[in-house]
This record gives C-alpha cells, sequence and structure tokens, in this order.
C-alpha cells in the first residue's frame, strides 16, 4: 500500500476541524484506518484511552507554562513531533517551543526553525505518542507510514487542541494578546489550531 500523503494530511485536518473530543477524532481515524485490511490489527487501539492520555499532555504543558512561563514576545508555539532515541530504542514524541516570528502563509513552517522560547521540560515523554508508534511499527512495512503519519498527527493534534481549550488563558498568553499555534512533524507537515487569543 502506497502512502498518500495528501489524503493523509485531509483526513487528519477534517479529524481535528469536524469532531469535539480526542476520543471521537481518533475513533474516526481508526475507523478509516482499519477499512484497509493491511492495517486492520489497529482495531486494538480503539479500547486505548485517548482521552486520559490527552490529559497527561495537558498536564504537562500546563506545568510548563507555570514554571517557565513564556516571554511576552513569544508570536507561536510549535508543537513538533519526532523520534528520539532513548537507551538505543527509537520511539516518538512531542515538545513545545515558541517563536517570536510567525508567517500564517508560510506553508513550510520555517517560523518554527529558530525558536527563542526553549522550556527545560519541553519534551513530554508522551505515552500515547510511543504507544502509537510501537503499533504501527507491527504493522507490515508498506504500510507503517500511513499509519505513523495519521495517528500521531492526528493524536497529537487533537491533544492539544483539548489542553488548549482547557488550560487557563492568562498560562497560554503570558501576557501577549493573541498566539498561534501548530502543530508537526519536524521533518514534514503541520496543522495550524485555533489561535489563542484573550476573551472577547
Amino acid at each position: 500500500m502506497s502512502f498518500d500523503i495528501h489524503a493523509s494530511y485531509r483526513l487528519v485536518s477534517e479529524a481535528v476541524r469536524q469532531t469535539e473530543s480526542v476520543e471521537a477524532g481518533m475513533k474516526r481515524l481508526l475507523t478509516v484506518l482499519c477499512r484497509r485490511p493491511q492495517l486492520s490489527r489497529l482495531t486494538t487501539l480503539k479500547s486505548y484511552d485517548f482521552g486520559f492520555e490527552a490529559q497527561r499532555i495537558e498536564s504537562w504543558l500546563a506545568g510548563v507554562l507555570t514554571l517557565e512561563p513564556p516571554q511576552r514576545r513569544i508570536k507561536a508555539y510549535w508543537f513538533g513531533l519526532f523520534n528520539p532515541v532513548r537507551n538505543g530504542n527509537t520511539g516518538a514524541d512531542i515538545y513545545v517551543v515558541g517563536a517570536d516570528k510567525f508567517n500564517p502563509d508560510d506553508e513550510s513552517f520555517e517560523w518554527a526553525c529558530d525558536p527563542v522560547y526553549e522550556p527545560r521540560h519541553r519534551y513530554c515523554g508522551s505515552r500515547a505518542n510511543e504507544d502509537l508508534f510501537l503499533a504501527t511499527k507491527a504493522l507490515p512495512p508498506e504500510s507503517q507510514a500511513t499509519a505513523a503519519y495519521v495517528l500521531q498527527l492526528g493524536f497529537s493534534a487533537l491533544a492539544v487542541r483539548r489542553a488548549l481549550h482547557t488550560i487557563p488563558r492568562r498560562l497560554l498568553l503570558s501576557g501577549a494578546s493573541t498566539r498561534a499555534v501548530a502543530v508537526g512533524f519536524d521533518s514534514g507537515d503541520a496543522l495550524l489550531l485555533e489561535p489563542i487569543a484573550t476573551a472577547a
């Protein structure tokens, strides 16, 4: 099964825009993926507690912003997805940094490449990202890219979106009037989420 990056991106983008919860979004993504025989073993993830793991990401982010508030000049958050090597094993994780520049029309997200806000605890240690990585590595090699792309980007964007709706704006903005938010692969695609703004 070839990897159709454009179809995968549309699938994730629609799930993030059109579903109200992390659980509903992940159910939608898994339902679509599991229609393909090569990905049918991903059905075991339908019982995974994505809501609980999203709460863990929320708690991590709230803690980071409390301990190390971003400078007021930060214009955008970047939630990066990457594959760390720990104890000789490759895994998956998410981290947060902030940039003092932002261009909403930059599809390459180059503004995120030179962050000025790099908190000490920026790496989440996300159990869900790790579990999704292991689940996709168990698939046939030709199916791994599609599943990893959809599940990693999908869960991370849904979880960050939830965190932005529950963490107090005073922590998220730290004196700024608005901040953009993007979630994506360090070496690939990303999604722009709804910006954070002060209450009207």
